[in-house]
C-alpha cells in the first residue's frame, strides 16, 4: 500500500508515495501470461490487508464518510445500470472496510516480495464485496485463467458466504458496465451480468466460471 506523505482533512486530499516505479502491473503480467498462483495468492492477501487497514483508528479518521461516498457512487452507477439499484442499497449496510473503490488489474503492481496498489481516488469506507467482484471480473476480462481465482480467494482473509455472494453480484455489475461501454454489446454477456446482479445466492466462483465461459472465443 502507498504510504501517506501528506493529508488535508479539510480539502479531502491525500499525497501518497509512488509504488509503481520500475514494477509491472498485474495487468501487464496477465497479458504476458506471467502471473503465477503465488502471485494470485499475494493479490488476494494484499486486497485483504487493504480492507483490514480501515480498522486502524488513525487511518479511519482520514476516510470520507462512507454513507455519503456510497450515495454518490450509487447515483452514478444506478444511472448507468438501473438493474443494480437493489444491490447498491443493500451494499450500503456493509460500509465498514477501507476499499479501493474502483479496482482493476492495472492498479496492482508486483514488487519483489509483495503486491502494491495505486489509483486510490475512489478509496474510502465501503463494502469489500465491491472490490472483490469488480477486480476479479476485470481480471478475467484481461485474460486471467480461472485457475488463478482459487489461490486468490484462499488468501483473502474473509470467506463469509454473504460477502462472497455480494461479490458475485458486483462481478455481474462489472460485466454489464463493460458491455454497455462498447459500440456493440454482447447480448449473452449482458444477460449473464443482469442475472448475476439480481441473484443473491450465486457463489463467486460459479459466477466467475460462467463469465469465463462467455469470454472464450466461440465459433461462428
Amino acid at each position: 500500500m502507498p504510504s501517506v506523505l501528506h493529508h488535508d482533512t479539510v480539502r479531502g486530499r491525500l499525497l501518497l508515495s509512488d509504488v509503481s516505479r520500475g514494477q509491472r502491473s498485474v495487468l501487464e503480467r496477465t497479458v504476458a501470461r506471467q502471473v503465477s498462483p503465488t502471485d494470485a495468492f499475494r493479490l488476494g492477501h494484499a486486497l485483504g490487508q487493504l480492507h483490514r487497514a480501515g480498522e486502524e483508528a488513525p487511518l479511519r479518521s482520514l476516510l470520507p464518510d462512507g454513507a455519503a461516498q456510497a450515495s454518490r457512487w450509487r447515483s452514478r452507477i444506478e444511472a448507468a445500470v438501473p438493474e443494480a439499484a437493489g444491490l447498491l442499497r443493500e451494499s450500503e449496510r456493509f460500509n465498514a472496510a477501507l476499499i479501493h473503490g474502483d479496482p482493476s488489474p492495472d492498479d496492482f503492481y508486483v514488487a519483489e516480495h509483495d503486491l502494491r496498489f495505486v489509483d486510490l481516488e475512489q478509496a474510502g469506507a465501503g463494502d469489500p464485496a465491491r472490490d472483490l467482484g469488480l477486480l476479479l471480473a476485470r481480471w478475467l476480462q484481461s485474460g486471467a485463467d480461472m485457475d488463478l481465482i482459487a489461490p486468490f480467494l484462499r488468501a483473502y482473509p474473509d470467506n463469509d458466504a454473504a460477502l462472497l455472494n455480494r461479490a458475485a453480484r458486483y462481478a455481474g455489475l462489472a460485466v454489464v458496465l463493460s458491455e454497455r461501454q462498447k459500440p456493440t454489446a454482447d447480448a449473452d454477456r449482458l444477460d449473464l451480468g443482469r442475472r448475476l446482479i439480481e441473484t443473491t445466492t450465486t457463489p463467486i466462483t460459479s459466477a466467475l466460471r460462467a463469465f469465463s465461459y462467455f469470454l472464450t472465443p466461440r465459433a461462428a
